[in-house]
């Protein structure tokens, strides 16, 4: 026995069918370089086709020389589809003419107020179209800033302000540092205080309430404990009341209601100390106050009133008859030293009385109101 080789298949397989160690045979490479250029052809025509109208949508225009333009949108046999493309660039070129000259106008009124820097200046859209920002509105991207022109929108004019009313709270009723719980006159200024009565007060500050009170001072406190009393007397001018002091109209004010007189007709002596029966006697002069029964009756529990003049008894009995005198610790019983100069806490209690008397204060129980 020899041996011989296998006989050969009957149908060999061509040499060129044979699968490369790549995995790919000639006939599938072919295949795929076909079918790309068919795509690829396809791709080429439809772009070539409709270059002019991708380009007027991008601005771009059929006869510039931009990325997506092509010798056939230069034919002067346009088709169909180009001639709606010249249309639509036609229409396009005509609507931003018309937009370079629209403006936004946004009138003057009282309720709309724009901000600062949107008053000064104008922005612009890249196509030339004028924007103004409207208030409240957020600002669009991509816009220019350009220089400030003659159609800026105008400013509106500032609503009007109300002041709100006055609100008495803890802050506004905090007593003055100087003005202790254990201070003889405390309860008459912290009365007076939270009701926010006198101006003067009611501010938070040093109220100096031993400090001795001139003329003028006495003019600012009654001018505001009774500032609804109506005018009575003529305004007068006092050749020692500057018109541009900050005082004068305190002393106007006090003159005209009859609280307070001159001297004279020309002199008032703002910066004198005033006595504490000429205290007693502003207030009953300013309140209308008449003694009910003899003058001298009512006084006769002071025994220290020879260096009070006798025009004043009237009105110093009507006083002390209405509750308005008050001693501070340092005045013996029976007394009411009516030469000495007051102090600012006297004449904060004194007015206190006064403003019991008409009924805008509760009455206190203190051993420092002499009795009539």
């Amino acid at each position: 026995m020899t041996n011989q080789s296998p006989p050969e298949s009957q149908n060999p397989i061509p040499e060129r069918r044979k699968r490369p160690a790549t995995g790919v045979t000639f006939d599938e490479m072919i295949a795929i370089i076909v079918a790309f250029t068919t795509i690829g052809s396809i791709l080429f025509w439809a772009i070539g086709n409709k270059s002019g109208k991708l380009a007027g949508n991008f601005g771009l225009g059929g006869n510039s020389s931009g990325l997506l333009s092509s010798a056939r949108t230069t034919d002067t046999n346009i088709g169909l589809g180009d001639k709606d493309l010249e249309r639509e660039n036609r229409e396009l070129a005509a609507r931003l003419q018309q937009e370079d000259r629209a403006v936004a106008y946004i009138p003057a009124n009282k309720t709309v107020k724009l901000p600062a820097k949107a008053e000064k200046r104008a922005f612009s859209l890249d196509s030339g179209a004028k924007l103004v920002p409207l208030a409240g509105v957020a600002t669009l991207p991509a816009l220019v800033k350009q220089p400030a022109k003659a159609n800026v929108v105008e400013k509106a004019p500032d609503p009007e302000v109300v002041p709100a009313p006055a609100v008495v709270t803890p802050e506004t009723t905090k007593m003055p540092k100087d003005v202790v719980p254990d201070y003889w006159a405390y309860p008459f200024v912290k009365q007076m205080r939270d009701k926010a009565l006198v101006p003067e007060l009611a501010k938070n500050q040093k109220f100096d309430p031993d400090a001795l009170i001139t003329r003028a001072s006495m003019a600012t406190l009654v001018s505001q404990a009774f500032e609804e009393q109506p005018a009575t007397e003529s305004v007068k001018k006092f050749n020692d009341v500057s018109n541009k002091n900050e005082i004068a109209k305190d002393i106007d004010r006090a003159v005209s209601t009859g609280f307070m007189q001159g001297y004279s007709d020309d002199e008032f002596k703002p910066l004198e100390n005033i006595p504490r029966y000429q205290v007693l006697v502003t207030l009953a002069t300013g309140l209308g106050l008449k003694p009910s029964q003899d003058a001298d009756k009512i006084l006769e529990q002071f025994g220290d009133l020879d260096n009070m003049p006798d025009w004043a008894r009237q009105q110093v009995a009507a006083a002390t008859e209405a509750g308005l005198v008050v001693n501070p610790p340092n005045v013996r019983e029976g007394s009411l030293v009516p030469d000495k100069s007051a102090t600012r806490g006297e004449v904060a209690a004194m007015i206190h009385q006064a403003l019991v008397k008409t009924g805008k204060l509760e009455p206190l129980e203190s051993e420092y109101i002499v009795k009539p």
